[in-house]
């Protein structure tokens, strides 16, 4: 009985989170305009904190939460050669290419990456156009699809419900407020899943310290379960480690590259919603990478193993929050 209320409410508060998530992107509807400028880029007025915490949100989600924490889990300390690029790439996207982008496109009147790099060539048909919708087609395809993996793995690990319906109901969710509200609707959500996110890569990796007995205790439980997961290297060795290391740093080259992530800077109000965004998200980068890191690793020692490392935070949430307070944070993966 105690197991099925605790199901109950955990269920309950995911369905709570996701109505107000879905009434969020409806209620930005009413704030829409008729036009392709409003609809594309919310009409250029989104601040500072919206920029940044909308375009961290979409940049990160259910790769940190649950790809992040599941290399972590596998690896140990040297995830942490993941940060510097992604920093790098994140301090490149806010303070070189944010505000240079943003006038571009005012001055344009550009709504679209493909519209801007065909005005910079000034290619009135189709021909500078195509590429870019091509290489954004292609490329966002694998990407979408990550994130609907990530879906169908949170439905999986935390109601038992078959993967594929979990991916068919993540792709519902966000088509419902995304055709409704636009751009608008992306931001104002993708603000709340940030919130979520640094509150649950906060405070899961503290509580699970906790439960694990402390510093010392996870030291220990590392080196028993092996010793490679404390140094910087891992298991690799030699050119092996050599080009984890460089893998890991490269990953922040393709920051500028997304769509998803620029169209925010696009979108931004004014020069100084830039500038604050830019640190808004670096210290935002952070908090989450870092904690992320942590909770994979202390994970490591609280499960010992698991079928899926990936599904480490859900489990994790399930079995140590209250339902209620579960639910919302697997909501937010």
């Amino acid at each position: 009985m105690e197991s099925m209320t605790a199901t109950t409410a955990l269920t309950i508060s995911f369905i709570v989170y996701t109505l107000f998530i879905i009434g969020t992107g409806l209620y930005s509807a009413s704030r829409r305009k008729d036009t392709a400028d409003d609809f594309i880029l919310a009409n250029r007025e989104l601040g500072p904190w919206v920029s940044a915490l909308s375009a961290s949100a979409s940049a990160e989600s259910g790769w940190v939460m649950l790809g992040l924490v599941g290399v972590a889990f596998s690896n140990g300390l040297s995830a942490f050669w993941i940060m510097p690029g992604i920093g790098a790439g994140y301090l490149f996207n806010w303070f070189v290419v944010a505000e240079r982008l943003r006038k571009t496109t005012v001055a344009q009147n550009a709504v679209t990456l493909p519209q801007f790099i065909g005005e910079l060539f000034n290619d009135k048909g189709f021909g500078f156009r195509a590429l870019p919708v091509i290489i954004i087609t292609l490329a966002m395809l694998g990407y979408v699809a990550a994130q609907m993996n990530a879906a169908g793995k949170a439905f999986e690990a935390t109601f038992s419900l078959s993967y594929h319906w979990g991916v068919i109901f993540g792709a519902l969710i966000v088509m419902t407020y995304t055709l409704t509200g636009g751009f608008r609707a992306i931001c104002w959500t993708d603000v709340i899943q940030a919130i979520f996110m640094v509150i649950a890569l906060i405070f899961m990796p503290l509580i699970m310290l906790f439960d694990i007995g402390g510093f010392g205790s996870a030291i220990s439980g590392l080196r028993a379960a092996d010793p490679t997961l404390l140094t910087i290297t891992g298991k690799n060795v030699g050119f092996a480690a050599l080009g984890t290391i460089v893998g890991y740093l490269g990953i922040g080259l393709g920051y500028p590259g997304q769509p998803h992530v620029v169209a925010r800077f696009m979108g931004a109000k004014d020069a100084e919603s830039i500038k604050r965004g830019g640190v808004i998200a670096f210290v935002w980068f952070f908090l989450v990478y870092v904690g992320a890191i942590f909770f994979g690793m202390f994970a490591r020692v609280y499960f010992g193993s698991l079928k899926d490392v990936e599904q480490a935070l859900p489990i994790a949430c399930s079995q140590l929050l209250p339902s209620v307070i579960g639910g919302f944070v697997i909501a937010a993966i």
